[in-house]
């Protein structure tokens, strides 16, 4: 069902996103696909397809939003683009809470991975490899040459051709993708919604390069591939999805690990808080978590398939969850005590103890973190969301004072701009929260439902000059991109 849904997803997020840019800015035209001497793609419209695939999947409830989880990930991420042949571009990652293993680059720098791919993972070195795999697709302008390809379509089934590019990547290139393409135009194929050989030993190429110069495992390209191939074997069920995605020969294994073996030794760091936060991802996406209990005690008890700590830390979460925190305070202040520095440990200490009632030192615990790292987003909402569990109005505005400088840097983050809505509804100060709330529908894609607050928000007589143009101003950037008002400029422009 999650394959279908982000098929379609893809596809008719793809449509509408550059039909709602190029029908609501004057500036922004379709692109000429007859004319291959002019830019296809703007990347104002690459990156308006990136935002609406995201938007589309967060709506869906696909997207897996945790704090922890997004800050390590982009600060592998970002490594990696700081060594790679485009660190100047925008670059967005997320992580969708998906079994399957798989990873895809959408157009504008998104480039979202599968919890699944995480899990498997052995090494961090392994996710960068095909992070940096993904980065150099973007790099290398992979989406837009596909895009290029489609040149003697119409405009709307190139649209659609890139909207299956993408859900192909996500989805696997299943026959929802395929009969996309095929029902909307004879002249078009399968291969045309993957990318090329060619395009797929470049990424290889530029990736491992890359993952060279960040400091990770060069290898591990090609130990992925390998693991890829044994998962394949041992479950019998047709390939992982990433290889259905980026079909690997055992060539091009050869080739990438040539390529690897080839590069001068260098001093390779591995961050041990990938260890963590894989066994965090199981916590968060386990369905039964009664039986991932049985999972982490055989760990620690019978097959050592884990790292102790990393299973210490997956069992103290798991315990949380299932309503016995005294356990999980036991093993978490042991570990704090072990590695004082790791924030991961001493968050999920805190949690435990208001789990149990034990608020003083739960919040001993917040403030201390707060005041070393006063506006980390991982601290600052898990202390928000601690102080709002109170229920009282000075508990809110304390939260409230804590998230808004937080929010103003990450307003991209749709957990953080809801639990920044609640703090500060419940302090009074209920014009903050109806903006935080008209944005929480805009990042989930419901821009009806942005505008209507807004405009509510915009009636009201008590408003103060700041307030008012702040209001106003955000309106004027939204509303042109309603749909009636596309039909409008539309009409006026015929």
């Amino acid at each position: 069902m999650i394959k279908s849904l982000l098929q379609k997803l893809a596809i008719t997020g793809m449509v509408a996103s550059v039909t709602l840019l190029a029908s609501a800015n004057e500036e922004v035209q379709l692109p000429d696909i007859g004319d291959s001497s002019g830019q296809l793609v703007s990347p104002q419209e690459m990156r308006a397809y990136g935002i609406n695939t995201l938007r589309q999947i967060r709506a869906s409830g696909f997207l897996l939003e945790d704090p922890q989880v997004q800050e390590y990930l982009d600060s592998m991420a970002f490594r990696l683009v700081a060594h790679s042949d485009r660190p100047d571009l925008d670059y967005h990652f997320f992580v969708i809470n998906e079994g399957s293993v798989n990873a895809f680059a959408a157009p504008g720098g998104y480039i979202g991975v599968h919890s699944g791919l995480i899990l498997q993972a052995t090494r961090e070195s392994e996710v960068a490899a095909v992070l940096a795999h993904e980065i150099a697709h973007v790099s290398q302008r992979h989406l837009a040459r596909a895009f290029e390809s489609a040149q003697k379509m119409s405009v709307p089934m190139a649209l659609i051709m890139l909207g299956a590019i993408i859900a192909s990547q996500v989805a696997g290139s299943g026959d929802a993708a395929q009969a996309a393409m095929i029902g909307g135009s004879g002249l078009m194929q399968q291969a045309q919604i993957n990318f090329t050989r060619s395009n797929e030993y470049e990424a290889d190429r530029v990736g491992i390069d890359t993952l060279y110069e960040a400091g990770f495992y060069p290898p591990s390209m090609a130990d992925f591939f390998a693991t890829m191939g044994r998962l394949s074997r041992n479950y019998g069920e047709g390939p992982p999805e990433f290889l259905r995605t980026h079909p690997v020969s055992t060539t091009r294994i050869a080739e990438a690990k040539g390529r690897a073996e080839g590069l001068q030794p260098r001093q390779v760091y591995e961050n041990p808080q990938f260890l963590f936060m894989r066994e965090r991802i199981r916590v968060l996406t386990a369905e039964d978590h009664h039986r991932l209990l049985g999972f982490y005690n055989r760990s620690l008890e019978v097959d050592h398939s884990l790292d102790p700590d990393a299973a210490r830390y997956g069992l103290a979460l798991t315990l949380t969850e299932v309503a016995q925190p005294e356990r999980a305070i036991d093993l978490l202040t042991d570990l704090t005590k072990r590695w004082p520095d790791r924030v991961a440990f001493s968050l999920a200490l805190a949690k435990a103890h208001m789990e149990a009632e034990q608020t003083e030192q739960a919040m001993a615990i917040y403030r201390q973190l707060n005041e070393h790292r006063p506006l980390s987003v991982t601290i600052t909402w898990e202390y928000a969301e601690a102080l709002m569990s109170f229920g009282d109005e000075q508990s809110a505005i304390e939260a409230e004072a804590l998230l808004r400088p937080v929010v103003e840097r990450n307003s991209g983050q749709a957990m953080l701009v809801s639990t920044y809505a609640q703090a500060a509804d419940r302090a009074g100060i209920s014009v903050r929260a109806g903006e935080a709330i008209a944005h929480v529908h805009l990042l989930n894609g419901r821009l009806h439902e942005a505008v209507q607050q807004l405009r509510l928000l915009a009636r009201r007589p008590d408003l103060n000059y700041y307030q008012r143009e702040r209001i106003d101003a955000r309106l004027a950037e939204i509303e042109p991109y309603l749909p009636q008002n596309r039909e409008d400029r539309r009409g006026r422009r015929g």
